[in-house]
């Protein structure tokens, strides 16, 4: 349907906008008279821009700001360009709504998404499939085979309509009932009945919310993508965490995220699980009448309300390390060698440092944090058991590539955070207390720290238990300590330490 020449359209009760239930309340007793306005920006490629020359007869920078103005009865479209030009541009606005009309394909995903959203869908998807094979002679032949079958209980029907009714209307000479050839080709493309199979398979009909919302989700995404008539897509998502669990939000959170490799996403939520908090925050507050770009994730966080004491964890980042004596290093190193802002959110618990008390526990620690903490990551000794549990950790998806770093240390096969560190910090302290000289087994090649430190206690016909391997991690950051990390390290073994803190700036940034 094609646009009226003028700026002013017409709009249908109902339909889209509606300013009695959609323009605030407060506002429609005003005196004065107010209306909804939305300025969107296009912004056209070089080829846009010719084309745009060519087809509308003026020239732009690449910029096409278009400001849609709802009122009571009806809305404008203007260019919101100032100037000769924008003036200019106004009278076109027509063949300028028709231009970008023409380059754009806008999906629409509402909140509420029923079986019917889902079943509909399918039907448009089936609608534009079979419709390529109504050509082939087969299907000609078999809805021709149909129609046969068919003709002789229609022209019986018609018979008998007609007899009935010509009884009561002697005018009527015949009535006749007929099924046209694209009516068939419609019922076939549109029955159908569909099954999900998500354990036990049943019809769609019979699934909870929080599956066919998601159900719902997919399909659109799929009719979108099999559909490349248009250039650019535009996605817009309603409150995608309808009826979903916190699990299943982070997931689709992830899948939303992806569009945006092909697509513009546009998503309206109440969820603090949904906003994109690493690196620059591309969220817009809307509230008090007015939509305003947020520049940090801690604007955001005030306006969901979100509070660290909602949080069961008491924090928003969880650093995971393996031990006690790890968290107490890591937390040296953030305060030496961080940032202010890392140190600050160390400070304010808005990042904590949790240990595992073994690496055996990280799928657990990882599936409760993915329930309450906006992020993670982890920092695990460089061993065969570390290695493991995070491969299965990446393989369940509780672990992204980018959410962990091992404690390597150049020149190691194994290494664990001990062994960035030089023996005299702390070689004397264990000499003293145990009666152990360690130094006698420094090599690498006897394996990672805790393994030599075995050896020494062994060689010296000493006990060494879980407990003694405890407390002489503890005597290792004592030392530390007293003479400051930056004095400890061995620089060239602690690339790792220096790659985590790189890491948890780039991801924390926004805050």
């Amino acid at each position: 349907m094609r646009l009226p020449p003028d700026t002013s359209y017409r709009m249908y009760p109902g339909k889209l906008y509606d300013w009695e239930s959609d323009f605030p309340l407060k506002l429609q007793n005003k005196k004065t008279k107010r209306n909804c306005e939305i300025t969107v920006e296009f912004k056209l490629d070089d080829v846009e821009v010719d084309e745009f020359h060519e087809k509308i007869g003026s020239a732009i920078n690449g910029a096409l700001p278009i400001k849609i103005c709802y009122m009571k009865d009806e809305f404008k479209i203007s260019v919101a360009k100032p100037g000769t030009g924008g003036a200019t541009l106004n009278k076109k606005t027509t063949r300028v709504a028709e231009f970008i009309s023409r380059k754009i394909r806008f999906d629409y995903i509402p909140a509420i998404r029923t079986a019917d959203t889902a079943e509909e869908i399918v039907k448009d998807l089936l609608y534009n499939e079979l419709s390529l094979i109504e050509e082939d002679d087969r299907y000609k032949q078999a809805l021709q085979t149909i129609e046969d079958l068919q003709a002789p209980v229609l022209r019986e029907l018609s018979e008998s309509i007609t007899s009935t009714v010509s009884s009561f209307l002697p005018s009527v000479k015949e009535v006749e009932v007929v099924k046209s050839r694209s009516a068939r080709s419609r019922y076939l493309r549109h029955s159908i009945k569909v099954n999900v199979d998500d354990g036990v398979k049943t019809d769609m009909t019979q699934k909870g919310d929080g599956v066919l919302s998601l159900l719902a989700l997919a399909l659109m995404r799929h009719a979108s993508s099999a559909s490349q008539r248009r250039k650019f897509s535009l996605v817009a998502i309603e409150e995608p965490e309808s009826h979903l669990h916190p699990k299943a939000i982070r997931d689709l959170r992830d899948v939303i995220f992806n569009l945006t490799d092909k697509s513009q996403v546009a998503v309206s939520s109440h969820s603090p699980l949904l906003v994109r908090w690493e690196g620059r925050t591309s969220s817009v507050i809307v509230g008090s009448n007015k939509a305003i770009p947020a520049k940090k994730i801690s604007e955001v966080r005030d306006c969901l309300g979100v509070l660290v004491s909602d949080n069961l964890t008491s924090v928003e980042f969880i650093v995971f390390c393996e031990g006690r004596s790890d968290g107490r290093i890591l937390e040296m190193a953030i305060q030496e060698f961080g940032s202010e802002s890392l140190r600050s959110r160390l400070t304010s618990r808005r990042m904590g440092i949790r240990e595992l008390r073994g690496i055996s526990k990280l799928r657990y620690q990882l599936s409760e944090a993915d329930q309450n903490v906006l992020g993670f990551h982890v920092y695990a000794d460089n061993d065969a058991a570390a290695k493991t549990a995070i491969e299965s950790a990446l393989k369940e998806k509780l672990l992204k590539h980018d959410e962990y770093t091992l404690c390597s240390c150049i020149g190691m096969k194994e290494s664990e955070i001990e062994d960035m560190f030089l023996y005299d910090v702390y070689e004397d302290m264990i000499s003293s207390k145990y009666g152990v000289d360690i130094s006698k087994n420094k090599s690498a090649s006897k394996g990672k720290w805790s393994e030599r430190i075995k050896h020494s206690f062994e060689t010296a016909g000493k006990i060494y238990t879980d407990e003694i391997r405890e407390d002489v991690k503890k005597i290792v950051c004592d030392g530390v300590e007293a003479r400051g990390i930056r004095q400890s390290l061995i620089e060239q073994k602690a690339v790792s330490l220096h790659e985590l803190l790189e890491n948890l700036e780039r991801r924390l940034q926004a805050g």
